[in-house]
């Protein structure tokens, strides 16, 4: 197999998957979700997840007892890809059909934090670094957002009770399989970060604006830095070709009487930001503070947004209602 080397300094070192596949981005060879992962062979491809996305596309599934034609079933999937050293899974391939996808690519993960408050400042209330499979990410992703999202009832008709989210959960969930499918994979050590306030959530994508896409005109543009991988999500059912996602998003914070989400390009990073704005009485997002010699009571159970209280705990740990 032949080997790269890549100048650092004075010496020459073996590049990460992530530093090839960005050198092959670079001087165009390859789409950078089409380089192949060196490191990898079809061992580390779930076929099981693999003939689930064939069905779905009515294929028919891998051929797994004949080990030449599967690996060519595989390479016109794009989940593989034949170069002069052999045949290697394709980035897009492992981070969609993976075994275990961080383990080629650590930051290829999402990292969800939610705060008691409005600001980086205030306590945490929840927190989980989101791996697997794209899609159990995405899955993974829109669990962490709901369980952490105020929610009220109503009963408008005096007989059946209705329930509203804080924000359109499906405008949420567009973000984020637009920030899984289009973030730069390439970018060593940078994840997707997803927080959680009590007045909005915040979505850092890593990478600028692929081409000659801008922030205003974005909206219209159909863009995508990972072709081989859109593709993927689309044959699952995550996503559509027609590349409204973004006028989607808008329009369901709209009928939400919400205001649009807020688009801004910090660095490497795409922002993308949902405000709430309308006083919802929590039910799911209810936290309680334990805490010791507060009014001389120990282990009083106290409301973690009395902000009378919250000073004066010691010794406290969040639990849920």
């Amino acid at each position: 197999r032949g080997q790269y080397f890549i100048r650092v300094g004075s010496t020459k070192q073996q590049p990460t998957t992530a530093e090839l596949a960005r050198l092959f981005q670079q001087r165009r060879l390859v789409a950078a979700d089409e380089a192949p992962v060196y490191a990898g062979d079809i061992d580390d491809l779930d076929l099981t997840a693999i003939n689930r996305y064939l069905l779905r596309l009515a294929q028919s599934e891998l051929t797994v007892d004949d080990s030449q034609l599967l690996l060519r079933e595989l390479i016109n999937t794009g989940i593989m890809v034949e170069t002069a050293d052999g045949i290697f899974p394709t980035l897009a391939g492992i981070l969609t059909f993976g075994k275990l996808p961080q383990r080629f690519f650590p930051s290829s993960e999402i990292r969800a934090s939610a705060f008691i408050a409005s600001s980086f400042d205030s306590d945490v209330i929840d927190q989980k670094d989101i791996q697997g499979q794209l899609p159990d990410m995405i899955r993974g992703a829109i669990s962490f957002v709901t369980r952490n999202i105020k929610n009220s009832s109503t009963i408008p008709d005096g007989i059946q009770r209705v329930d509203r989210l804080e924000y359109p959960i499906e405008a949420i969930r567009e973000a984020i399989i637009n920030a899984i499918a289009h973030r730069d994979y390439l970018i060593s050590g940078a994840a997707i970060r997803l927080f959680i306030f009590d007045d909005r959530i915040e979505l850092y994508s890593p990478g600028g604006l692929p081409n000659t896409i801008t922030l205003e005109t974005m909206k219209y543009k159909q863009f995508s830095r990972n072709q081989t991988l859109v593709s993927f999500l689309t044959g699952l059912g995550f996503m559509e070709r027609r590349g409204k996602g973004i006028l989607r998003m808008i329009n369901l914070m709209r009928e939400y009487n919400l205001p649009p989400p807020r688009f801004e390009l910090i660095e490497e990073e795409l922002l993308v930001a949902f405000y709430s704005s309308i006083k919802l009485v929590s039910r799911k997002r209810c936290y309680v503070k334990r805490c010791q010699n507060v009014g001389g009571h120990n282990n009083e159970v106290i409301h973690a947004r009395n902000p009378k209280i919250r000073g004066k705990a010691r010794k406290s740990s969040y639990r849920r209602c």
